[in-house]
């Protein structure tokens, strides 16, 4: 059961209901990471928490990309689940979708120092790096850590460039009547 921790009481959620949680917390871990809100914002200057990405730049969803002229950094997920461990514990599979428009792909001196950040190279693998310290190895997610199983680059669009991330979710509760 999900407790509500100031009141209490229990509530059986369905397995899928997971799903929403799981999102939820994917979506605070990067929008209070200043980093990667700057890369995602390309402005140094950032007000934390930074909600206003959110469903914009940071999805919850594999965004679909259009030939859009925007030049965007974006962050996308989807939280799959898979089959059961046991009886009473099931895996979930975590995509994340980095994409970074062809405009804003160089990393330099000039852009890192922008943005007051070390780190050079590409923005799509700077930002995939970002965003994998934060999610690998984390125990938040499910009762066991979250496992990295490689990060390919996807074709995404003409504009676009991208990489997916791959994570196993190792364990978490089923619930309900059907265990």
């Amino acid at each position: 059961c999900r407790r509500n921790s100031k009141e209490g009481w229990c509530v059986l959620v369905s397995n899928l209901n997971e799903i929403s949680a799981m999102k939820l917390r994917i979506m605070n871990l990067l929008m209070m990471n200043a980093d990667v809100m700057k890369i995602v914002e390309n402005t140094p200057t950032i007000t934390m928490p930074n909600q206003s990405m959110l469903y914009k730049q940071i999805v919850p969803w594999k965004k679909k990309m259009d030939t859009q002229m925007d030049a965007q950094s974006i962050i996308a997920f989807e939280v799959s689940p898979g089959n059961a461990v046991n009886p009473a514990v099931r895996e979930y599979t975590l995509y994340v979708w980095v994409m970074v428009h062809d405009s804003l792909m160089k990393f330099d001196e000039e852009t890192g120092g922008y943005l007051g950040l070390p780190d050079r190279g590409t923005r799509l693998d700077v930002l995939a790096d970002k965003v994998d310290y934060l999610l690998n190895g984390d125990e938040k997610l499910g009762f066991g850590e979250l496992e990295f199983h490689g990060a390919p680059l996807v074709d995404v669009s003409d504009y676009y460039h991208g990489r997916m991330l791959t994570y196993t979710i190792k364990g978490w509760n089923r619930h309900g009547e059907k265990i």
